[in-house]
């Protein structure tokens, strides 16, 4: 009782400290958002001015954001790849003046993996925001930190590059790196990240939390993976609760019983002292936080995660009760494109200064990391303001890109799967389109043609997509559907396009879309019932 009340001191100490000596700076940096965000992005350019690209685009003469405007080109991953390779290969900062540690390695658009620089000050930075966030939420919701910490991540190492710099995730990363005193909250050993098989590495995780009683915070990105934790725990109940009676008969005994009277165990029962569930709130994963909801004890608290990629980190949740989210203004340098702006074909660039409340934004980010310029293709809203500076909300991937469940698939990826078993079968493709499904948490094709097989094109899909691939092996993306349509579909469909507002000369196919936002119903086309991969 002393140890863990004196524990419970150092770790209310702790927070204060980074109450005062990080969250105050951030604060009074958004009374004033435009000379923040000047003074970081000449602070990026400084660092990085004798690396080649900031030699060939002039960083140490740019003074103001118009000057950077116009000697450096908005860019997307594949324009970066080559310097990122460079400084793989040579060594020599190419891209950035530090030389990275870790590639966080995530889905790209042209099937090729993306490798995000990780730096030393990469790491400092995301050590940073993770205590703000934490002292935020030990400030909001007094008991959060009272007991154990159930943090759900990646392995921090997945393999090597060719040329020997680790690639894996930053969640595992910081997993490992964070203050003893916080580690020794957390249920979880890093060992479980490191599992090959992700049902075993579920499984394993649910024994080692189940074994836990005390457990009063849980962290993991998307709400899917808590509720896949869920089914196993309840499909493989019997033999956990055994295997946990091995260790600790008393706390088995408990299980059997909570398990006995509803005939199912939930969270709320198993963790009793739960107050908070910080994950992803909002976009697709909103859909499932009603279901979430169910499983947890009442007075459990959802707290948004924030704007988080694998690329940066784009907001921090200042007022978790009101799911206030506020730009790392002081990290990232932010430019925006208003997304009827972009949709028209005109991309007008506004800084983080000019954003007004209720619209939807394309982001542009320039990072520590060596992503300048960098179109990450995902679309925010301005939902208030804090002080100064506009709070933003994700809101989902953009146009040519979905993701149920963090898989970032993208439309080049869905044709040339398709196009690919078209071809094995020795037929061409023909009209088709892919519709994301959120509530589901599935993809549906449809077809004119005679329909593919639903596994061929799966698998093609797991071959070109490795989030995608780990998210179906992990159970928390369902099996692909595939419905064959009636002669005519394709043209019914254009029909339907042109009189809802697009120029028939200028008609562009959309071979991927989010179900909720396609108008046209597909249902009333159907020709077969629809065969789907298990």
């Amino acid at each position: 009782m002393i140890a863990n009340a004196l524990l419970q001191g150092a770790i209310g100490l702790r927070m204060a400290i980074a109450r005062r000596q990080l969250l105050a700076p951030f604060v009074r940096a958004t009374q004033r958002p435009v000379a923040a965000q000047q003074r970081v992005l000449l602070d990026i350019l400084r660092e990085n001015a004798q690396t080649r690209y900031g030699r060939k685009h002039g960083f140490g003469a740019i003074r103001s954001v118009r000057e950077y405007r116009q000697r450096v080109p908005v860019n997307d991953y594949e324009a970066l790849r080559p310097h990122i390779a460079c400084q793989q290969a040579s060594g020599e900062p190419c891209l950035t003046r530090e030389r990275p540690i870790l590639f966080a390695r995530t889905s790209g658009s042209s099937g090729h993996p993306k490798d995000i620089p990780i730096l030393p000050s990469t790491v400092r930075q995301y050590r940073r925001s993770q205590q703000m966030v934490a002292s935020l939420i030990h400030r909001a919701f007094p008991g959060a930190f009272a007991g154990k910490v159930l943090a759900i991540g990646s392995p921090a190492i997945e393999g090597y590059t060719e040329h020997g710099t680790p690639y894996g995730a930053m969640s595992g990363l910081i997993y490992e790196s964070m203050p003893a005193q916080l580690r020794r909250r957390y249920v979880l050993h890093p060992a479980v990240f490191h599992i090959q098989d992700h049902t075993e590495r579920y499984l394993e995780t649910i024994r080692q939390a189940l074994s836990e009683p005390g457990v009063s915070l849980i962290a993991t990105a998307n709400p899917s993976t808590l509720i896949r934790l869920d089914q196993l725990m309840n499909a493989h109940a019997a033999e956990i609760i055994g295997q946990i009676g091995q260790r600790n008969a008393a706390r088995a005994a408990t299980l059997d019983r909570l398990a006995g009277a509803r005939g199912r165990l939930l969270f709320a029962d198993v963790w009793p002292q739960l107050r908070v569930v910080n994950t992803w709130t909002g976009g697709n994963c909103a859909v499932l936080i009603p279901e979430l909801r169910t499983l947890l004890p009442e007075q459990a608290r959802l707290v948004e995660l924030g704007y988080l990629s694998s690329e940066f980190r784009g907001t921090i949740t200042v007022v978790p009760e009101d799911d206030l989210q506020v730009p790392t203004l002081n990290e990232n340098f932010f430019e925006f494109v208003e997304r009827q702006d972009r949709e028209n074909g005109r991309d007008r660039l506004l800084t983080l200064g000019e954003l007004e409340v209720g619209r939807q934004y394309y982001v542009i980010v320039t990072s520590r990391n060596g992503l300048y310029r960098y179109d990450i293709n995902d679309l925010v809203e301005v939902t208030g303001r804090y002080n100064d500076t506009p709070s933003l909300r994700f809101l989902q991937k953009g146009r040519g890109v979905t993701s149920l469940t963090g898989e970032k698939l993208c439309e080049f990826q869905v044709v040339q799967a398709v196009a690919e078993t078209a071809e094995a079968a020795g037929r061409a493709a023909g009209f088709f389109k892919m519709l994301a499904c959120p509530v589901a948490r599935r993809y549906t094709l449809y077809v004119e043609a005679e329909a593919p097989d639903a596994g061929a094109v799966d698998e093609r899909l797991c071959r070109l997509n490795i989030e995608y691939a780990a998210k179906r092996r992990s159970g928390r993306l369902h099996g692909l559907r595939v419905v064959r349509l009636r002669a005519g579909t394709g043209e019914a469909y254009r029909q339907h396009r042109v009189d809802r507002g697009q120029r028939e000369t200028q008609f562009k196919m959309d071979y991927l879309e989010q179900s909720t936002d396609c108008s046209f119903d597909f249902r009333a086309f159907e020709q077969e019932r629809p065969h789907a991969v298990a």
